[in-house]
């Protein structure tokens, strides 16, 4: 799959959490969302003051990334769903993360500690099953895809 065809295709399935999602369609997106972010932060950082301009761009901004990130999720889902694992792996993700910024904020050392190193070890799970090849045959997600 190209990175156009990656990028069609994860937003023809933004609110599709079944089936499964090739590496190439997700690390295609995975790159469009970097690249996008980075141009978002460079254009806010060399254009924008404190103004109206300002705070149109970052509605717009807003909108844009949420879209974004909609079709990223449902592509992360598909991803696991190729490795034939389930999408609460990235709901425990999310929610270690979240446990780890609320002990953070609360200044919780001992605690924020053991999240983060939880944390950690649980992205880098999540990143290998990533990387990994999906399923050859079909799995309880769907057929494979190309």
């Amino acid at each position: 799959m190209t990175f156009t065809e990656s990028i069609e295709t994860c937003f023809k399935k933004c609110f599709d959490y079944k089936g499964r999602a090739s590496r190439s369609e997700f690390w295609w997106f995975w790159l469009f969302y970097i690249i996008i972010m980075n141009i978002f932060n460079i254009i806010v950082r060399a254009r924008f003051q404190e103004n109206t301009g300002f705070y149109i761009f970052v509605i717009s901004y807003g909108v844009i990334i949420l879209a974004i990130l909609l079709a990223l999720v449902s592509a992360f889902v598909r991803r696991l769903h190729d490795t034939n694992r389930s999408c609460w792996w990235l709901l425990l993700w999310i929610f270690i993360m979240a446990l780890f910024l609320i002990t953070a904020k609360k200044q919780l050392l001992v605690l924020s500690i053991i999240l983060s190193i939880v944390f950690l070890i649980d992205t880098i799970i999540l990143i290998v099953w990533l990387c990994q090849d999906g399923d050859y045959d079909a799995n309880k997600y769907g057929e494979r895809n190309e």
